[in-house]
């Protein structure tokens, strides 16, 4: 994950394997901060059913992104996800 370090990226957590539960519990304590951290970005894993449901019940929702693994996709698709959230609410 050194791309999040070349680009300056701030992450909280960094994991290995499907996005489980304790990965939502962990992205839900920064919507206290603000909405838009809490999102998960899940590079070629599953997400659980029990992680996505409890990810929807959220207000507002935790969004997961599943992301097809390319040199700097996930550093683009990061960098517009504030502006693609504003834009629906």
């Amino acid at each position: 994950m050194t791309i999040f370090r070349t680009e300056k990226v701030k992450y909280s957590n960094i994991n290995i394997g499907p996005v489980n539960k304790r990965d939502i519990m962990k992205a839900s304590t920064m919507l206290e901060h603000d909405e838009k951290y809490g999102v998960v970005l899940a590079f070629d894993v599953p997400v659980t059913r029990d992680a996505q449901e409890l990810a929807e019940s959220f207000k507002p929702p935790i969004k997961v992104l599943l992301v097809k693994l390319f040199l700097k996709i996930p550093y683009i698709i990061y960098t517009f996800l504030p502006f693609r959230f504003s834009q629906q609410t």
